[in-house]
């Protein structure tokens, strides 16, 4: 091989490298500019002061029972912030969990206690509750678990966030559950209290380009105290995606 063949295999060598280098810089601009547009959607810690008014709980967030606001009779909101640099759009927000088995142990409780209760799911889609010290009421399943919203802006521009409703059916389920198991703390059962329903939140959007996203979070109810009808607790998240 002759000096000019070696200086052109340097040539081809160098031209192969700078194309490589190249192709590397425009992938990275190219992730740079979709983190730009990204949403990155995360809920808050709340608290929660609940009580109860003839069989149905309200719950309340301890800041607005605080500031002495008024909510209506069974609505709590879980607020979600947008912590990245993109708007988020067309959000779409389902609830998950096991109703079945958290009715059937609501119920357990309430003939422990001998409560003159009883919840029951009607054609798969309704969720009642009868007793006798307790206003009749029903809850659509399929709609309660699921909600739409338009958009949400970063946190720098939108600083109140998203108020997500939390499905009354969990409200109601949870809030008997808590009220039914402390009756039996005289009877040693105080791991009843522990063993509280969660609730995933699933929520999917896009961002202003279109490209699609999904995130999940699970939600427990975290017991502080409890007395009778009135009960405090922590809403806490833990991300599984």
């Amino acid at each position: 091989m002759d000096f000019d063949q070696i200086i052109t295999v340097f040539a081809s060598i160098a031209t192969c490298i700078t194309a490589i280098i190249i192709l590397l810089t425009l992938l990275e601009m190219k992730k740079q500019r979709s983190m730009t547009y990204r949403p990155t959607l995360v809920p808050t810690r709340q608290l929660i002061s609940a009580k109860q008014s003839k069989g149905h709980f309200n719950w309340q967030d301890k800041k607005t029972e605080i500031e002495g606001i008024d909510t209506d009779h069974f609505g709590y909101s879980l607020h979600v912030f947008n912590l990245g640099n993109g708007a988020a759009k067309n959000i779409n927000v389902a609830w998950e969990f096991n109703i079945e088995s958290v009715v059937t142990s609501v119920n357990s409780l309430f003939q422990k206690n001998m409560s003159q209760a009883y919840i029951e799911i009607n054609n798969r889609n309704w969720l009642s509750i009868k007793g006798d010290d307790i206003n009749h009421g029903m809850v659509n399943i399929n709609l309660d678990m699921e909600g739409q919203y338009d958009y949400l802006l970063p946190a720098s521009i939108d600083k109140s966030g998203l108020a997500i409703r939390i499905p009354y059916t969990f409200i109601t389920l949870v809030s008997h559950y808590f009220n039914e198991a402390s009756k039996q703390l005289k009877n040693n059962e105080e791991s009843l209290l522990s063993n509280t329903p969660n609730i995933d939140l699933i929520l999917t959007f896009e961002d202003i380009s279109g490209a699609k996203y999904m995130v999940k979070y699970i939600l427990s109810v975290n017991l502080i105290m409890i007395s009778e009808s009135v009960f405090q607790a922590e809403l806490n998240y833990k991300s599984t995606s």
